[in-house]
């Protein structure tokens, strides 16, 4: 690196909180200075799923989190939201505290990253704000005749890998039959 001035540039320290193997992900917590990251190794490559600042952890630190907001132009006043996908649960807690009547279900198949994501990223459930640990596609063959969702957040992805049977038009048509009339 340059050394301007005799000024030295701070070197991050990264340091490895968990390291976790699972059928679906090779799940590592990594602190990184003031954040802290949620990275799952797959095929060779790393793929950043979460960020929290740990000064700040309510807010988004990702573009790509602060990205799917965006979606509530179209639904700006949510009653019932589900998220097919966890991470690090930052998009779920930054909504929970955003807005306090809001009602949440999280779907995610691994449950090491639901582990993960209580132990190190502050998901707390509660009456509102429930996890289930289920296949999203079973999940939402089995919500069929209760009550609707405002919004859902597909989010279950691995890196550039979308899982097959999260991309068929029989799924996308049975999330969408989950949907409010508005």
């Amino acid at each position: 690196m340059f050394n301007f001035l005799g000024k030295k540039a701070k070197e991050p320290v990264i340091k490895v909180l968990a390291k976790e193997r699972t059928q679906y992900n090779d799940i590592y917590v990594i602190q990184n200075d003031n954040y802290r990251e949620l990275w799952f190794k797959g095929n060779g490559d790393d793929f950043l799923q979460s960020r929290v600042n740990l000064e700040k952890p309510h807010q988004l630190a990702l573009v790509y989190s602060n990205m799917m907001m965006a979606s509530l132009l179209f639904c700006p006043k949510p009653r019932r939201l589900l998220m097919v996908g966890l991470g690090g649960a930052a998009v779920t807690n930054f909504l929970s505290e955003q807005f306090p009547s809001l009602h949440i279900d999280v779907v995610d198949i691994d449950p090491k990253v639901i582990e993960v994501s209580k132990k190190y990223f502050y998901l707390r459930e509660s009456n509102r704000y429930r996890i289930f640990e289920e296949d999203g596609r079973v999940f939402i063959q089995n919500r069929k005749g209760q009550e609707p969702y405002d919004w859902i957040i597909l989010d279950a992805f691995n890196g550039d890998y979308i899982p097959e049977h999260l991309l068929t038009k029989e799924f996308l048509t049975e999330t969408k039959q989950l949907l409010t009339a508005d």
